[in-house]
């Protein structure tokens, strides 16, 4: 005759696994609060206009300009001529962006070209495309051009 309970497999006892999980957690939490990690880790992504007002980036009366230039890259036809430039002033006192769609066809003074041309005409002459486009939207738009980025 078997007693009752001698054969019986020990199997994990739910109940307690479920309380040391439950009071893991809340320890991990009251840890995070605690400690002020929980204005880290919650806060969130931020803003373009927060990362630029909470860097010391170069600003001229209170306002980052920034030049975006999309080019077509390899495998297009004419590569290196510019299919989008918008110029980016974001304002870092009253934390607002303006964006600024310059046309492709718009001519550029000093180099008797479209602006769309200039970056391709400056890679040619001496792989400074970048700087010739921040120099010809300075001479057309009469504002310090503090950043440019070319994206592919």
């Amino acid at each position: 005759m078997r007693q009752l309970g001698t054969d019986r497999k020990k199997s994990p006892n739910i109940f307690k696994i479920l309380t040391f999980t439950i009071l893991l957690t809340a320890l991990t939490f009251a840890a995070i609060k605690i400690t002020g990690l929980d204005k880290i880790i919650f806060k969130g992504p931020k803003t373009v206009v927060q990362l630029i007002t909470d860097t010391g980036l170069k600003s001229d009366n209170g306002r980052t300009n920034i030049l975006l230039l999309g080019i077509g890259g390899q495998g297009h036809e004419g590569p290196d001529l510019s299919d989008t430039m918008i110029l980016a002033s974001v304002d870092k006192e009253g934390k607002d962006v303006v964006l600024v769609s310059i046309p492709r066809d718009l001519w550029a003074p000093g180099v008797s070209a479209k602006i769309n041309a200039v970056y391709a005409y400056g890679q040619e002459k001496d792989e400074s495309g970048l700087s010739q486009v921040k120099k010809a939207s300075v001479e057309l738009f009469g504002l310090p051009i503090h950043y440019a980025f070319r994206i592919d």
